[in-house]
């Protein structure tokens, strides 16, 4: 059956999600798999059903893995219900308006409101893959649309980060705010449904923070993030840190939270860890990790600083850098000028720095032997083939340490990691690849188009339709030889044979000019990876945040495991770090 050509309607999916909730209730969770991925082969009738649909795959595969015991961490169920989520939410942003009225049920469905339950979700289960910094934008962003369970799953979410950090200082700014939206939610109380209300009012878990957190802090309205004043050496550099906060980008947790100038600081950096006495390590050995984990904060804040210096040079301004030869026209809108090479220079950093990253955890803890060093990428050290599948390397697949996950499923984010499934998480279906993009940056061409040009170049319906004609044309003299070679199977005339021939001939000819043409449009189309210079500043823009987020979950991961290191009686002692 070909279930793309299956549509369904709004009145069919309210159908599956009670469904959906009987197989739950009874926990049937195997027919409830078997029932998702049936579903999401087919063909929802438009992006009110898609995002609906979507939505309830999601909630079943998510409910798979938090129920059935059986399954690791990286089983396949969460990678589904996240990239369900996801395609869910990205249906929704097609549709222009707050409501919709399904004419298959009759119903109207607040769109704001689907999409505030979507977030929700799609952060508690990133969350739950050790994605701290990844969960909070979408919690915040269901809470500016007034979503109770937003609020509290954010505070939940906070209070484990404050277990995780290493930062005392820190850990009380994330308590505050966890404080602060619980008892913005019991203010309200009174306004949410009786099913949410009870919900809220009968988790002790929060009732008992609470009230801890008022004991432990008395004083805590007397510490505010906000009322710290930087002081700026110039204009742009106060443009620059303004921006970097704005966007969430400083290498610091508490950035996370606030946007005030106490966080213009990419102060997280390797936590404390204790080593044993080796006489025969020179003092910059000792520091060895310490100063790989700082120049990978420098590459990045470099990075950074790259696309806070391009984003607001014209596409049409040029630079004495590259003015010293005269530039082809490829009439295409392509940019060529200071902006377009900062974008790519960024990119280029960022996208080495997992690289980077994956060396650092191979050698730090002794994930493989030191002959793999060549070998070692961001997915080689998280992979291994088994049974023509990709599946996390045994030193990961047991491992507690949340901020490990995090980092593997920040790898599913930029690679494709399966053979099978191409699980790429991917923000948006229509925008090109992470991977994509760096190698047609290293090894092949990549054009930087103005957004208008690019609009333009998409515009291919009188090549489609010339292309069309040609495929037509070798289709109908293939048929003109088929019936050639008919007729010489019978023709016993010399002449006549000789005419076929002939006319055989020309056939083939313009049959082969024909195809020719064919190839070479699709060699010459293919030549280039091009990509609007709005859609590479989205892309480069969350790879800088994949890549200060993976830098912090590195610092966390260490943190972690030296928490949990036993204690076998060796001598070890503290290392003490030398600043400039």
């Amino acid at each position: 059956m070909d279930f793309e050509r299956v549509e369904i309607d709004m009145a069919t999916v309210s159908l599956l999600s009670q469904r959906f909730d009987e197989l739950i209730d009874n926990n049937n969770y195997d027919t409830l798999e078997k029932l998702c991925e049936h579903l999401s082969k087919f063909n929802p009738k438009d992006s009110l059903v898609a995002t609906q649909l979507y939505y309830i795959i999601g909630t079943g595969f998510s409910t798979i893995f938090s129920r059935r015991k059986d399954l690791y961490w990286f089983s396949e169920q969460i990678s589904k219900a996240v990239l369900f989520f996801r395609k869910a939410l990205h249906e929704a942003s097609k549709i222009g308006s707050d409501y919709v009225k399904s004419e298959s049920d009759g119903q109207t469905y607040s769109i704001l409101e689907l999409t505030s339950r979507i977030k929700t979700n799609l952060a508690n289960y990133l969350s739950s893959q050790g994605r701290a910094f990844d969960a909070i934008p979408l919690y915040d962003d269901a809470i500016a649309l007034s979503n109770p369970v937003a609020y509290l799953g954010k505070a939940r979410h906070l209070i484990f980060l404050a277990k995780v950090l290493y930062d005392d200082g820190h850990k009380f700014y994330h308590r505050k705010e966890a404080y602060r939206l619980i008892e913005q939610v019991y203010e309200r109380i009174d306004d949410f449904p009786t099913e949410i209300k009870k919900e809220l009012l009968s988790d002790q878990t929060l009732n008992e923070f609470s009230e801890w957190f008022r004991k432990a802090y008395p004083n805590y309205k007397l510490n505010n993030l906000n009322t710290y004043k930087e002081k700026f050496n110039s204009r742009k550099q106060e443009q620059y840190l303004k921006w970097a906060a704005h966007n969430r980008l400083f290498i610091n947790d508490l950035n996370d939270i606030s946007v005030g100038e106490l966080v213009y600081q990419d102060v997280l950096t390797l936590p404390s860890f204790c080593f044993q006495l080796n006489p025969i390590l020179s003092p910059s050995e000792e520091l060895v990790y310490h100063s790989h984990y700082d120049e990978m904060k420098n590459d990045y804040c470099y990075a950074r600083y790259l696309l806070f210096s391009a984003k607001d040079i014209p596409n049409n301004v040029t630079h004495f850098s590259n003015s010293t030869f005269s530039h082809v026209d490829s009439l295409d809108f392509s940019i060529t000028n200071l902006k377009s090479n900062h974008y790519r220079s960024s990119f280029r950093i960022l996208y080495s720095l997992f690289d980077k990253l994956s060396f650092f955890i191979h050698r730090f803890f002794n994930v493989n032997d030191l002959k793999s060093d060549k070998d070692i990428t961001f997915p080689k050290l998280f992979l291994i083939n088994k049974n023509n599948k990709k599946i996390p390397h045994p030193h990961f697949k047991e491992n507690k340490n949340y901020f490990f996950h995090a980092l593997y499923f920040i790898l599913k984010d930029m690679r494709k990691t399966n053979d099978d499934l191409e699980l790429d998480y991917w923000f948006d279906p229509e925008a090109k690849k992470f991977e994509d993009i760096r190698n047609a940056l290293e090894h092949r061409s990549l054009k930087l188009v103005d957004d208008f040009g690019f609009s333009l170049s998409q515009d291919s319906t009188y090549f489609e339709q010339c292309i069309t004609e040609m495929k037509d044309k070798i289709i109908a003299l293939n048929n003109d030889l088929e019936i050639i070679n008919s007729k010489l199977t019978k023709q016993k005339k010399e002449k006549s044979v000789r005419k076929l021939i002939n006319k055989k001939e020309l056939i083939i000819n313009e049959v082969n000019q024909i195809q020719s043409r064919l190839d070479e449009k699709i060699k010459l189309s293919s030549h280039n990876l091009v990509i609007s210079i709005g859609d590479f500043e989205a892309r480069l823009m969350q790879l800088m945040k994949l890549a200060r987020n993976a830098l912090m979950y590195l610092s966390l991961a260490i943190h972690f495991d030296e928490r949990n290191k036993p204690n076998d009686g060796k001598t070890v002692l503290p290392i003490n770090v030398p600043l400039k």
